[in-house]
């Protein structure tokens, strides 16, 4: 994985995912969707359901919350939870 992410990188790749995957004529982005692919896969279940559905796909936290069984605030908890921990998984860093 690439070194030296910060968290609001990490967040911006998240939240514009959709966006970024059709960029791939720059190689440092496809560097970057791949850590963040990978590192996705590493968090745990709530975290990542709650990147996806409101990062990668864009859903409201409430939205995010009917489809995961858990109120909004829990999902903004696991959402902020995994950015972090994305930023520390994408820099190499113990979750």
């Amino acid at each position: 994985m690439s070194d030296n992410y910060s968290e609001d990188e990490v967040r911006a790749l998240v939240e514009n995912y959709d966006e970024l995957h059709y960029r791939k004529d720059r190689l440092w982005l496809l560097v970057r969707l791949v850590d963040l692919e990978q590192a996705i896969d590493k968090l745990p279940q709530k975290e990542a359901e709650a990147v996806k559905l409101c990062g990668l796909i864009g859903l409201s936290t409430r939205w995010a919350g009917d489809t995961m069984g858990i109120s909004h605030t829990t999902v903004r908890k696991h959402y902020l939870r995994g950015l972090s921990r994305l930023t520390r998984l994408v820099n190499g860093q113990r979750p």
